[in-house]
């Protein structure tokens, strides 16, 4: 057997980093009625409404006495700009899951 040669590649996936063309990250592989009956996704995020691509404030949350649509509409948002949101909260909360261990920090990187 020949010995290997550094650098070499072991193993390629077949989609690169951020592709987002890519199978699995094409939206739309279920319809909002599906997400909100079958998952219960009703409410996401209490900065962001997905649904609506609408910005909330802090009076839009559930234990708000002026919650539940007593409001006006919130303002309105991309698609992107609601994503990086979503997103950036998600490394947020994954902090609690990944304090300890040599690789602690690498949660953040890969979201």
């Amino acid at each position: 057997m020949a010995a290997l040669r550094f650098p070499c590649t072991i193993f390629k996936t077949q989609n690169r980093m951020d592709d987002y063309g890519a199978e699995g990250m094409r939206c739309g592989d279920l319809t909002e009625a599906q997400l909100k009956s079958h998952y219960r996704l009703d409410y996401i995020s209490d900065h962001v409404d997905p649904y609506m691509l609408t910005r909330l404030s802090s009076m839009d949350r559930p234990q708000s006495m002026f919650c539940c649509n007593r409001r006006g509409a919130g303002e309105k948002i991309s698609r992107q700009q609601c994503a990086m949101m979503l997103f950036d909260k998600f490394r947020s909360l994954s902090r609690n899951f990944s304090i300890y261990g040599p690789y602690s920090h690498l949660i953040e990187k890969m979201i």
